[in-house]
């Protein structure tokens, strides 16, 4: 499993009609890190590598504000191909084991109508 760390914008570029800044993202960034640590799983912080020294999209990478032009693509592409895992370092007993699913309780009645 991969988590990816949502990347930052530029609220002063997009409109923003959903109210959302970078504090909201580094906030949603910390709780993919945090269920990637639970879940055993990797978490790549692309956040913190293309933030500009004020904590935000740097404005000559994106036309929008929020999609990257293509030579800040190019950088996520190299950041990926930096930032691999081997799958027998990462789990050297094998992969985790799922919890085990709660057992689904039947309530509908064998005639269909809901009422166990």
């Amino acid at each position: 499993m991969l988590f990816f760390g949502l990347s930052f914008m530029r609220t002063d570029l997009n409109g923003n009609k959903y109210n959302l800044t970078n504090d909201h993202l580094r906030t949603f960034n910390e709780l993919l890190r945090q269920a990637a640590e639970e879940k055993q799983a990797v978490y790549l912080d692309l956040y913190t590598e293309f933030a500009d020294e004020s904590g935000a999209l740097p404005e000559e990478d994106s036309r929008d504000g929020v999609h990257l032009k293509r030579e800040p693509c190019k950088r996520w592409l190299d950041y990926l191909k930096t930032h691999t895992v081997d799958f027998n370092a990462l789990y050297p007993d094998g992969p985790p084991m799922p919890e085990p699913a709660e057992p689904a309780t039947d309530i509908t009645a064998a005639d269909g109508s809901g009422q166990g």
